[in-house]
């Protein structure tokens, strides 16, 4: 079984003190990773964590992360940011509306 733990946090690059944080553990307890969002100014970032801290992954998205009709596309970098692992991560807004 796998638990995923996010806490309610705003999105906004105003308050850097409240970014996005999931922790991801299996079984429940013992922390096996998480995502963390990184503070920009503009675009979205956030380090993926194994669990000892350390940055295996990084994913980069767009500017506006709010689509009405479309999927938003996010990219899957190597640790240090420098090769594209993952062509597209797609946030997809159908399944959203439609659960």
């Amino acid at each position: 079984m796998i638990h995923f733990n996010r806490p309610l946090n705003c999105q906004s690059c105003c308050f850097p003190c409240c970014l996005q944080y999931l922790e991801v553990s299996s079984p429940p307890g013992t922390t096996i990773g998480s995502v963390e969002q990184e503070w920009t100014l503009c675009e979205p970032q956030f380090a993926v964590r194994d669990a000892g801290g350390e940055v295996v992954l990084r994913i980069e998205g767009p500017l506006c992360t709010f689509s009405f009709c479309g999927d938003v596309e996010f990219k899957v970098l190597s640790a240090d940011g420098s090769t594209e692992v993952r062509k597209h991560l797609l946030y997809k807004f159908r399944y959203i509306c439609a659960n």
